[in-house]
């Protein structure tokens, strides 16, 4: 059986981190348009969120409930200044954050 990691609990609320494992955001840096590929093991209710640095979301994708299986999301952040950017897959109430790097 795939080993996709440990859930591990934050403990300032109920919100726990999804294995990095089976999450990949590429290209990264990006020029423009990044995917975001994860998996999905339950029936869960499905959000990427793209923030600036400063944690103001500036966009936000609502996948709905999706089922079990890989998903890939194409986003397009050609329209942003270059820099970072912070995306977070939540799914359910799991949480996954990582960095993208902008250029142009």
């Amino acid at each position: 059986a795939a080993n996709f990691g440990t859930w591990t609990p934050n403990n300032s609320s109920n919100i726990e981190e999804i294995s990095n494992s089976n999450i990949a955001v590429y290209p990264n840096p990006t020029s423009g348009q990044i995917k975001i590929s994860f998996s999905v093991t339950e029936l869960s209710n499905t959000s990427i969120s793209i923030k600036d640095i400063t944690g103001k979301t500036i966009q936000y994708i609502n996948k709905g409930n999706l089922t079990p299986g890989i998903y890939t999301e194409q986003i397009d952040l050609s329209n942003l200044s270059k820099g970072i950017y912070l995306y977070e897959l939540r799914l359910n109430n799991k949480t996954s954050n990582g960095k993208i790097v902008l250029t142009k």
